[in-house]
């Protein structure tokens, strides 16, 4: 009986234990069951409030297209759109110069909305910079009107091509990490490294919303830039002086205009404040040889500007002085006849940061000059006479990747922008001419010493339909934020992401 007894024993307890054992488990179970019920519409919930983030933002984008003026836009809250809602929040609206009235670049974070269990919110959230660019800033060179062929000498394209016309890319050329794009009615040939892609239709828009989509130049308009020329025009011929400045002390402007036939400056200076250095004839910043002494540029309270009505010169040909310009400094060479109006920039202990260079007939940086966080604009005369943008020699560098340049020429010179030698230059190029007669130069001294442009170059036509000696490298982080005013449509920052109509 006592083996009987304990044998019941390891039973009753051997019951209990199983009896335990499936009590936990319907515990578990019941518990996963009641999970499940609630993460599948949870889940749901969150795939809805996604795809309202992402259709808010890609409405968001559209309107930007539709939109010419970007500073009246406001936030956005409770959109209705399918199970809920979607919030637009807006901001580091931005503007080239302070007195823009027309903002070009901008945060877009878009917040979907959807009712979820208990009373509470689903939300989920998509972001996104525009910038008020072509999509043809997407390419790393995007070459738009000659349909003549275009021949690349020791040329390398780091980035997409687009070719409007035929192309030959030989042997020791390439387009890496990108494609070549061409119409279906023109050539890619030779034995240098590419992947062709043929297109019937565009790759990207390069015209603004709502226009016919063209494999063109994308069209700029320089009103706002043209309008402040023509401003400084007016303070140029209102300035009557016979006498000259020689500036070699300290000089303070508080809003006033100095008014002269020549501008001079020597010794060791600065200029600050803000106001107008206005000269009939030149305007000569340390240019002389033999100058001593460093000059400064000190805007404060506002710009300074230099208007010349012939040229500017800044800087000597030797090392014997340095000239710096701080934020906030502008100069505009008007231009007195075919010959004379000319900015000239150059030598290695010359820097300009934040400067805004304007002139009617001609710009030239040299001689290892450095500038940095700048637009430079170049007009059309009327003209090709003396007329041209050139950045030249070993050493001159215009724009790094954390201070890009805008560089603009719409002159109609041949070329109307030369980029030559070993100069680097970081950020947008454009060239065009809507007379259809300026033409781009990119020629680096030889194999070894190529030019160096990196960011985005968009190109209507190219002197001697060729490209010898340079590296091409798209690179968005090199394209000036905010861009300058003057374009529709928009391009975002990602590649990958909105990229148009």
């Amino acid at each position: 009986m006592k083996n009987l007894n304990n044998k019941k024993g390891v039973l009753l307890v051997a019951v209990i234990a199983i009896m335990l054992i499936t009590a936990a488990l319907s515990t578990v179970l019941a518990s996963l069951v009641a999970v499940t019920t609630r993460s599948t519409p949870d889940y749901l919930r969150s795939s809805q409030a996604l795809g309202l983030a992402q259709a808010g933002l890609n409405w968001y984008m559209q309107r930007l297209c539709d939109t010419d003026d970007w500073t009246a836009e406001v936030d956005q809250a409770g959109v209705v759109l399918g199970p809920g809602t979607f919030d637009v929040t807006l901001s580091n609206k931005a503007s080239p110069q302070t007195d823009s009235t027309t903002a070009t670049a901008m945060d877009v974070s878009v917040i979907g909305n959807v009712a979820g269990a208990n009373g509470v919110t689903i939300k989920r959230t998509m972001a996104q910079r525009a910038w008020k660019l072509p999509s043809a800033t997407k390419f790393a060179l995007f070459w738009g009107r000659d349909v003549a062929n275009l021949t690349f000498t020791n040329v390398t394209v780091n980035g997409d091509f687009w070719s409007i016309g035929s192309t030959t890319i030989g042997a020791g050329n390439s387009v890496l990490n990108g494609n070549a794009y061409r119409p279906t009615t023109e050539n890619i040939s030779g034995g240098g490294t590419y992947t062709q892609v043929d297109v019937g239709s565009f790759p990207y828009f390069s015209d603004f919303s709502g226009s016919t989509a063209t494999h063109s130049t994308p069209p700029f308009d320089a009103t706002y830039y043209t309008s402040l020329m023509s401003d400084y025009d007016g303070r140029e011929a209102a300035c009557v002086s016979g006498s000259d400045t020689d500036q070699n002390v300290s000089l303070v402007l508080a809003g006033n205009t100095i008014c002269c036939r020549d501008f001079n400056t020597n010794n060791t200076i600065t200029i600050s404040g803000n106001g107008y250095i206005v000269a009939n004839r030149d305007i000569l910043l340390h240019s002389a040889n033999g100058d001593s002494g460093t000059l400064t540029f000190s805007p404060l309270g506002g710009n300074i500007v230099l208007i010349a009505g012939r040229d500017i010169l800044i800087n000597s040909t030797q090392n014997d002085t340095s000239v710096t310009m701080n934020a906030g400094v502008r100069m505009y060479s008007k231009s007195d006849g075919a010959t004379n109006g000319e900015i000239t920039i150059r030598n290695n202990t010359t820097n300009i940061d934040g400067a805004q260079i304007l002139a009617a007939r001609r710009i030239i940086i040299q001689s290892s000059a450095n500038i940095t966080d700048s637009a430079i604009f170049l007009n059309d005369p009327g003209s090709a006479a003396n007329n041209l943008l050139r950045i030249e020699d070993s050493g001159t560098s215009v724009g790094t990747i954390l201070a890009p340049c805008n560089v603009f020429s719409i002159g109609r010179g041949t070329p109307t922008l030369d980029i030559t030698d070993t100069a680097s230059v970081v950020g947008l190029i454009y060239q065009r001419d809507t007379n259809n007669l300026g033409r781009t130069n990119i020629q680096g001294s030889n194999n070894a010493n190529r030019v160096n442009i990196t960011g985005s170059m968009i190109i209507n036509g190219f002197n001697g339909n060729d490209i010898d000696n340079a590296n091409i490298t798209y690179n968005p982080d090199a394209l000036p934020d905010p861009p300058l005013e003057g374009f529709d449509g928009f391009a975002t920052k990602d590649p990958d992401s909105w990229s148009g109509i």
